[in-house]
């Protein structure tokens, strides 16, 4: 039987950032998920730092390592590109902050990541999952959303997100107190972009990440208060699905949520796993489709 080797990873910065998520770290080393081979970062003079070797940064083409994590908030973009300019594979650089997640196991985040999943949902679930993962957007429904109706008629066929948008006109938002703009799909599904604040914004974001489209690995995503609504959900022909509803029922891809205080909007429920507000489920295994459906992380009974 093969020996099952766990990956190993290099530290780039040591600073503050390096000391809030140390424990972390080392909660994942000693479950066995991964194996810290060094810490590296500018104006190292360090021999070690917490029992890790320190590296030079010039050293690392020659260092033997599965995934560099980088622990320098504020700095990421700019470490990245000068990691990817050693030679270290994008892919394979990870922010120290998805440590943060709760119950996050680092092998399934790996096995996440590496699967290039495209989220389709029906608000900014999916964008404020990817932030939550540092993954990149596989998908063009970041910072919108689509009513009920309309996005029940998307999904009955997807093939039409190959036709252009069109602009339709502006639509005021008493809550971001402003206008944003709207677009049609297909002539009769409305698209809302009510994080964006111009036509070329929209359009340009739109179809950048439309071509990043996944399509050998869709997580389909909705949420809704109506009943009907998620029952037509629930017989769309998706492998990997949920339907987040704030009552009781039967329905393969329901996800129950509740609304533990009552007093606000049941998308801000929705949307509070990723933001870290709510802990209810398991986000990387419910990606993954890791466990039982209906498996929680803390009961509301």
């Amino acid at each position: 039987m093969q020996e099952f080797m766990c990956p190993t990873a290099v530290i780039w910065g040591y600073g503050k950032t390096y000391n809030q998520n140390l424990n972390l770290i080392k909660y994942q080393e000693i479950r066995n998920l991964i194996k810290i081979v060094g810490i590296t970062g500018k104006d190292i003079y360090h021999t070690y730092i917490d029992g890790y070797p320190c590296i030079p940064i010039t050293d690392l083409r020659d260092t033997e390592f599965d995934y560099l994590i980088i622990s320098a908030q504020g700095y990421y973009s700019k470490i990245c590109e000068e990691a990817v300019e050693l030679g270290i594979e994008r892919n394979s650089i990870i922010d120290i902050q998805v440590f943060n997640i709760p119950n996050f196991n680092f092998l399934n985040y790996i096995k996440l990541v590496k699967s290039h999943i495209s989220i389709i949902a029906n608000n900014c679930w999916g964008g404020v999952t990817y932030h939550l993962l540092r993954m990149q957007f596989l998908s063009p429904f970041i910072n919108m959303f689509v009513r009920d109706k309309d996005y029940i008629k998307l999904l009955k066929d997807l093939k039409i997100l190959q036709e252009k948008i069109e602009f339709i006109g502006w639509n005021c938002s008493s809550e971001l107190e402003r206008e944003y703009p709207i677009y049609n799909l297909g002539r009769d599904i409305s698209l809302h972009f009510n994080h964006y604040v111009s036509q070329e914004e929209v359009e340009f974001k739109w179809y950048e990440r439309l071509k990043r489209i996944n399509w050998n690995n869709l997580f389909v995503m909705m949420w809704t208060e109506d009943v009907n609504i998620a029952q037509q959900f629930d017989e769309l022909d998706y492998e990997k699905k949920i339907c987040f509803v704030p009552f009781n029922c039967n329905l393969k891809s329901a996800y129950t949520l509740a609304n533990p205080n009552g007093d606000i909007k049941f998308w801000e429920v929705v949307n509070g796993v990723p933001l870290n507000r709510i802990i209810d489920y398991n986000v990387i295994d419910m990606l993954c489709g890791i466990g039982r459906k209906h498996d929680r992380l803390v009961s509301h009974n």
